[in-house]
């Protein structure tokens, strides 16, 4: 069979292998950990950790708007079995954590009366349930499932990027690999003796400072006690001195009155 010189160069180029570490899919566990890199705070390294944490920064974007502009309307993906998840398939316990907490926003917004929260099941007849419709409102805040790393712009997270759109993750997208609890051990042995190596170099320099505090105090005292002994041997010599003087004169005194009685 005859190849063209394209073909050819082709058949010898190699494939580059595949990334061991990436990861795509949803999340398989609350408990499951994340690697360093992918924690927005050092104290969240888990998903569950993960997931309240994005729903608290939720929370400060829908207070953030109603500051802005009075009002504020929450559109969460919706299905009747509950959060809608369209890119990843996570675990059960996933699942119903991901709806407890939306049901949960739901209900501490009930006594807030400027924010609406709606359960939206996307319809793609109805252009009002598009998340890219609804979200040239500036009064609407969208929730929609992302990733690990907050990448990408398929089908809901088309909205990404814009000032009313929040991404909470449902499952993984990344290339840093499992993160073990041995990892996370051995992690906060070394944070720990870190901070430990810190307070003991605190304590150091504290230490170092008193030290050279004293000496300057010590350097300050002997130069008062010399200061001081320059002062008493000159008192001294001041009372030789009149003492001599005195001494002198009383001679003289004592020669010439032997002299009248002569």
């Amino acid at each position: 069979m005859f190849m063209t010189q394209a073909q050819q160069r082709t058949m010898f180029v190699t494939q580059p292998a595949p990334d061991p570490n990436y990861r795509y899919g949803g999340f398989q566990s609350l408990d499951e950990l994340l690697h360093p890199a992918l924690r927005p705070e050092d104290s969240v390294n888990s998903v569950k950790k993960l997931i309240r944490y994005k729903f608290k920064q939720l929370t400060k974007k829908v207070n953030e708007h109603v500051q802005r502009f009075g009002t504020c309307h929450v559109y969460f993906p919706w299905s009747q079995q509950g959060w809608a998840f369209a890119l990843f398939q996570p675990s059960d316990d996933v699942k119903k954590f991901m709806t407890k907490r939306a049901m949960k926003f739901y209900e501490r917004t009930q006594h807030v009366p400027n924010v609406t929260v709606h359960f939206n099941i996307y319809n793609r007849l109805n252009p009002q349930t598009d998340f890219k419709v609804l979200a040239q409102n500036p009064n609407n805040v969208l929730v929609f499932g992302d990733n690990t790393t907050g990448r990408g712009r398929g089908n809901a997270a088309a909205i990404r990027g814009l000032p009313n759109a929040i991404g909470i993750p449902t499952g993984w997208n990344d290339s840093f690999g499992i993160w073990t609890i041995e990892m996370e051990v051995s992690k906060q042995v070394e944070e720990l003796m870190k901070t430990r190596e810190q307070v003991f170099t605190t304590r150091e320099q504290v230490l170092v400072a008193r030290e050279k505090a004293i000496r300057a105090r010590e350097v300050k005292l002997l130069k008062r006690e010399k200061a001081v002994e320059s002062r008493e041997i000159g008192l001294a010599r001041k009372k030789v001195s009149r003492a001599r003087v005195k001494a002198t004169k009383a001679a003289k005194g004592k020669q010439s009155v032997g002299m009248v009685e002569f």
